[in-house]
């Protein structure tokens, strides 16, 4: 299992290769479960603004696959669970689990 810095590092890396790095801002990782319970690893890909709409499916599929591949190369057996986040991104209520009464 690879730290959180190690797998911070592989996935930008990749990132950039497979995204440019005018859309990179940063990439973070953390410890999680997946939905069945066992170990993973959560992986933001935090983009800078506007950058969404200039990427493909195909460049952020790629994207995901390649990062799966380099860290199990490196010995990571975990799940990876990538997501996307924008710079000025807004995050709505319903998103994070909160209720209005």
């Amino acid at each position: 299992m690879l730290n959180s810095a190690k797998i911070d590092e592989i996935a930008k890396a990749v990132a950039i290769q497979h995204l440019s790095p005018e859309a990179i801002d940063d990439v973070i990782s953390h410890d999680t479960v997946d939905s069945q319970g066992r170990d993973a690893v959560r992986i933001t890909i935090k983009l800078k603004a506007k950058a969404a709409e200039k990427l493909n499916g195909d460049d952020v599929l790629d994207t995901l696959v390649a990062i799966q591949s380099q860290l199990a190369k490196h010995g990571e057996e975990r799940l990876s669970i990538v997501e996307y986040e924008e710079a000025g991104e807004v995050i709505e209520a319903d998103d994070v689990g909160s209720t209005q009464s």
